[in-house]
């Protein structure tokens, strides 16, 4: 599992993509500063992953699945990083 955190900057809701587009998780109801965290399960060690933000103004309602796409939404560039392999012995 790895957190993925974003620092937020005037907006109410966050959301982590991977690079293929698949939804991640939401951060909602955030302020200004705030960091968004959304957590990634199930990543495989030894592999390279690259995810994004997008920034959007949040409804009240939360349904938990991913938001609707909205005019208000800004994407952050694309990040990368990778998992490793490691033995407790």
């Amino acid at each position: 599992m790895r957190r993925i955190r974003y620092l937020v900057c005037a907006l109410v809701s966050a959301s982590g993509y991977w690079a293929d587009g698949t939804f991640i998780g939401e951060d909602k109801l955030l302020r200004e500063g705030d960091t968004a965290m959304v957590v990634a399960k199930d990543l495989d060690a030894g592999k390279s992953y690259g995810w994004y933000a997008v920034a959007r103004g949040a409804l009240l309602e939360y349904y938990g699945a991913e938001p609707d796409a909205a005019s208000d939404e800004k994407r952050s560039d694309t990040v990368r990083f990778s998992t490793v392999s490691y033995s407790s012995g």
